[in-house]
C-alpha cells in the first residue's frame, strides 16, 4: 500500500456552468442547431473551478438543440403527439397511444431554445441558456423526456439558474 504525501480530496461538485454556446443557422442547407457545453465544478471564494466527475473523469456536459432531435442524445429522434402531447422517440407518424388519432410531429427543440434566448430580458446568452436548461419558471418547452425512459419528463439539469 502506498501512502500519498498529498492525499487526493474528494470534491463536492455543487455547480454546473455554461461555458460555450455555438449557433449554427444555415437555412439554405436546413442546418439549424445550438451546441451547449457545460462544466461540472465547485465554487471557492466566488471562483468557479471545473472538476471532472470521479466516476467518468469527464467535466463537460453536452447538449445539442436541433428540431426533431433529443438534446441529450444527438441523432435520436424526438417527437410529440399533436393531440395527446405524448412523447415519442420518432420524428413523425401516427401516435401509439391507445385510442389517440393524433400525429407525431418533430419536437421544435431549436426553435424553443432560440425563442427563449431572444425573449430574455437580459442579453446574456449564457444566463438565458442556464435558465432554459433548468426550467426555472416551469414553462412548457424546457422539459424533455429522459433519453432512455420516455415516460420520465424533467428539466435537463436539476437545479437553479
Amino acid at each position: 500500500m502506498i501512502v500519498l504525501t498529498e492525499p487526493v480530496q474528494v470534491k463536492n461538485l455543487t455547480r454546473i456552468k455554461c461555458q460555450h454556446v455555438r449557433f449554427e443557422a444555415n437555412e439554405e442547407r436546413g442546418q439549424e442547431w445550438v451546441e451547449v457545453y457545460c462544466e461540472f465544478g465547485f465554487l471557492d471564494d466566488g471562483t468557479f473551478y471545473a472538476y471532472p466527475l470521479p466516476g467518468t473523469l469527464e467535466s463537460v456536459r453536452y447538449f445539442k438543440f436541433e428540431n426533431g432531435m433529443h438534446p441529450e442524445r444527438p441523432g435520436t429522434a424526438l417527437g410529440r403527439c399533436s393531440v395527446c402531447n405524448r412523447w415519442h422517440f420518432a420524428k413523425a407518424g401516427p401516435c401509439e397511444e391507445q385510442g389517440c388519432s393524433g400525429i407525431v410531429e418533430p419536437f421544435p427543440s431549436y426553435n424553443r431554445f432560440r425563442n427563449k434566448v431572444n425573449a430574455s430580458a437580459e442579453r446574456d446568452v449564457f444566463k438565458a441558456t442556464e435558465a432554459f436548461l433548468v426550467d426555472k419558471d416551469g414553462t412548457e418547452g424546457q422539459r424533455f423526456p429522459d433519453p432512455y425512459d420516455i415516460g420520465n419528463v424533467r428539466p435537463l439539469i436539476d437545479g437553479e439558474a
